[in-house]
């Protein structure tokens, strides 16, 4: 790990934060308006049920707001600084860590971090850049414990696809979007529009919201089902397509997502798939590299820099 100078940083999803922020203040203008009406009608304790679950599902949206915020963990070269919620934070090194424990639960993932038997933190496999502090902290503390391994190296049968957590992200994101096409109706009719008015606008948006979830169920729906040596593509709504180990030309690893081109494609590029987003994408790359495919590596995300 010395020889990793990488700086980057694990925090939650900027995306995930937005939504929660929308949501929480929309809550905060829905909530605040209608107990200023009923306290201003005298009939505050009639509802009083109505203004206890306002403030409850505020609170939760924002508590949660609040967490995602606040949590943060930059990593410089051997250093982690890691932040809580109060914003205090504490400074460790990889050769603190003595142990971790991955939790792969139905609908997200987490590792805890431990030294000296104490756990230190924690991260959860929504969080920006969590393979790499994962695979940063897995192979420390494999360093240490060269007789033990930690994952399956004889692996024959896997699917690299979205991670469960991701999944869950979207389905999230959807009951969020479809919230707010009642919350912003509302909201325009406590700014006195009309019933037209909010019609058409909620109409509108609701169309943007379904191409935008169309797209989002493409991409997440992307995967690789890997048996052996063969390839089977799931790209919706195309059919499937299968290929051999040998029929990959090239792998360009970038540091954030891995490019696999194949032999006989035009345009050659077969698909992307993203350390961050997907699952086995490096057992993966070290099936590919075992096969004798070429394997490019790039120490900068070119990828991005010329997208």
């Amino acid at each position: 790990m010395s020889e990793n100078k990488d700086i980057y940083t694990v925090s939650s999803s900027k995306g995930l934060m937005i939504i929660l922020g929308i949501v929480s203040m929309l809550l905060l203008y829905g909530g605040c308006t209608y107990i200023y009406q009923v306290i201003s009608k005298g009939i505050a304790g009639e509802k009083i049920l109505y203004i206890v679950l306002f403030v409850g599902i505020f609170g939760l949206f924002f508590g949660t707001l609040w967490n995602r915020v606040s949590f943060k963990i930059t990593v410089t070269r051997d250093r982690l600084k890691v932040r809580n919620m109060f914003f205090r934070e504490k400074e460790y090194y990889f050769n603190d860590i003595s142990d971790y424990t991955f939790t792969d639960g139905k609908w997200n993932s987490n590792v805890n971090v431990f030294m000296e038997g104490k756990k230190i933190f924690s991260i959860d496999s929504s969080d920006n850049n969590f393979n790499r502090l994962y695979d940063d902290i897995r192979n420390e503390v494999e360093r240490k414990n060269q007789g033990k391994s930690s994952i399956k190296e004889n692996v024959k049968e896997y699917t690299v696809k979205k991670k469960k957590e991701e999944k869950k992200n979207l389905i999230s994101l959807i009951v969020a979007l479809i919230m707010t096409i009642p919350l912003i109706g509302g909201f325009l009719l406590a700014l006195g529009g009309s019933p037209r008015d909010i019609f058409i606008i909620c109409s509108i948006a609701a169309i943007m919201f379904f191409v935008f979830i169309l797209l989002a169920i493409q991409e997440y729906f992307t995967k690789i089902i890997v048996k052996k040596d063969t390839i089977i593509l799931i790209k919706p709504p195309h059919a499937k397509k299968y290929c051999k180990m040998s029929d990959i030309e090239k792998i360009h690893n970038h540091p954030d997502i891995i490019e696999i081109y194949m032999k006989d494609d035009t345009p050659s590029q077969f698909a992307t798939f993203s350390r961050e987003k997907d699952e086995n994408v490096d057992i993966f790359l070290k099936q590919a590299e075992e096969s004798g495919v070429l394997i490019k590596s790039s120490d900068f995300d070119t990828y991005n820099m010329l997208k």
